[in-house]
């Protein structure tokens, strides 16, 4: 469970470099993590240990790692639809700004996408079934 949830920062934070120009980063970052992050971990962790209480800890780290986290790799692929518009905004103006070498996005990186994708939601639902079994 700790390997897929350790997968989300290699997922998001790429996603927010690549849809925020180079001068706005800094500030998109420390509201990323500052804010979004910060509240999001204390909800997760306020409604997990509410729900423990409840239910029982294993029943609560069920439903707050495992599907919770396959609802958010599900809405990290939405993403991925407007995605590619928004990279190629950014990138466009870096262009525009004289920014060099700026790597171009190709369709032949949604496979890749799909199959990272695919291999972390097949790897916690294998965690899923476990935790279910036992």
């Amino acid at each position: 469970m700790g390997a897929g949830q350790g997968l989300n920062p290699a997922v998001n934070r790429p996603i927010v470099m690549s849809v925020v120009e180079p001068q706005l980063r800094g500030q998109a970052f420390a509201i990323f993590l500052s804010v979004f992050q910060t509240i999001g971990w204390a909800l997760f962790s306020y409604g997990a240990g509410m729900l423990a209480v409840q239910i029982g800890i294993q029943a609560s780290f069920n439903i707050f790692l495992v599907w919770l986290m396959l609802i958010n790799a599900a809405f990290l692929g939405l993403l991925f639809l407007c995605y590619r518009k928004d990279v190629l905004k950014v990138r466009s103006a870096m262009l525009a700004l004289g920014y060099l070498g700026v790597a171009r996005w190709t369709p032949r990186e949604l496979p890749r996408l799909i199959g990272g994708l695919c291999t972390a939601a097949i790897g916690v639902l294998m965690i899923a079934l476990k935790a279910l079994i036992h």
